[in-house]
Formats: structure tokens, C-alpha cells, sequence
């Protein structure tokens, strides 16, 4: 059995990974009352820092059967610039939506990929009978803004030569992303 994925942005390709030789890390009796049992394979791409997640519901009896397939990041594996940083940064190009893939700790690492305004992906995985399954999602993506404002916080302070007064610190954040989700069914 094996999975293959490749997924791009506005027709720039951000990351591929293939994996071979899946089989269930677990089986146990399903959650899901129209299945018997619950089929789970988990696997880490350590280059892309995808992690992949089959789910392969079957009942015993009638023979029925499901699979779901996930892919996904850890934000943490990657960073994001922010649009302060990308207007200040001299020599280093980068535009609000740009990221790097994160491998060697907080180190920004790996190639620069724009997130667009649009997401898609090609996803086959082969039964191992010479059956390939295929699935082709595709999404807008919008933009989306946060602004996290933390109340003002003060505290007594001495200034100089006892003089005394207060400091007042107040922190506000912004995050820019894109966002978009779909969800495929056959």
C-alpha cells in the first residue's frame, strides 16, 4: 500500500511526499456503529513536515468499508513572517502570506513559498491490489487578519532620584493568514 501527495498554490508547488509499504499501526474495534473495526496508520515525512493519518473502517458482517485519509502541518514546523518584518528586512525579499519550512529548531530554513489565493492537491493511494484511489482538492483561500489586544497593565515604578511613577505596557498582535477548508467525499 502507498500514499502520494503533492500540493500547490496559485500553480506554485509547495511540497510532495510519497510513502511505501503502509501498513496498520492498530486495529481495533470501531467508535463508528456502522463499522466493526478501525484501522489506523500514522506516518511523519520528515522533509515536508507532513504527517499523514489513514483511517480504514470496515464491517466484518456486511463487508462494508471506508477510508479517510488526513494530511497535515504542525504550524510549528513552520515560520511566517510578518508584514512589518518584510517591509524592514533589507536583502530579504518576502511579502505578507510567504513561510519557511522550520528544520533545525527556530531557525528559518528551506525555500520560500507564496500562499496564494487558491490551494491544490493531488492525493492517490493504492490499495495494494493495483488499485489506485485518487482524490484532486482544490479551494479558495482568503484572507483572514487577527488582533489580539491585551488590556494595559501598570505597575509603580522609580524614575529617577526618587521620583516616582507608574509604567504602563499594553501588547497588541497581529496575524495575517490565509484560510480555507474543504472536505472530500466519494
Amino acid at each position: 500500500k502507498q500514499v502520494s501527495y503533492a500540493d500547490s498554490s496559485d500553480g506554485v508547488a509547495l511540497n510532495t511526499y510519497s510513502f511505501t509499504g503502509l501498513y496498520a499501526d492498530s486495529t481495533n474495534p470501531s467508535r463508528n456503529p456502522q463499522y466493526t473495526t478501525e484501522s489506523r496508520i500514522v506516518r511523519h515525512d520528515i522533509t515536508s513536515g507532513a504527517m499523514l493519518t489513514i483511517h480504514r473502517y470496515e464491517n466484518a458482517t456486511t463487508g462494508a468499508g471506508i477510508t479517510t485519509l488526513d494530511v497535515d502541518w504542525n504550524g510549528g514546523l513552520a515560520t511566517y513572517p510578518s508584514i512589518a518584518y518584510c517591509k524592514t528586512a533589507s536583502g530579504y525579499p518576502c511579502v505578507n502570506g510567504d513561510f519557511s519550512i522550520n528544520n533545525t529548531g527556530n531557525m528559518v530554513t528551506g525555500p520560500w513559498a507564496k500562499i496564494g489565493a487558491s490551494y491544490v492537491a493531488e492525493v492517490v493511494l493504492d490499495d495494494g491490489t493495483g488499485t489506485a484511489y485518487t482524490a484532486h482538492p482544490s479551494m479558495a483561500l482568503t484572507p483572514n487578519t487577527y488582533t489580539n489586544i491585551n488590556p494595559m497593565s501598570c505597575y509603580s515604578s522609580e524614575f529617577h532620584a526618587a521620583t516616582m511613577g507608574k509604567t504602563c505596557d499594553a501588547l497588541t498582535s497581529t496575524t495575517v493568514s490565509r484560510d480555507g477548508r474543504i472536505r472530500v467525499a466519494q
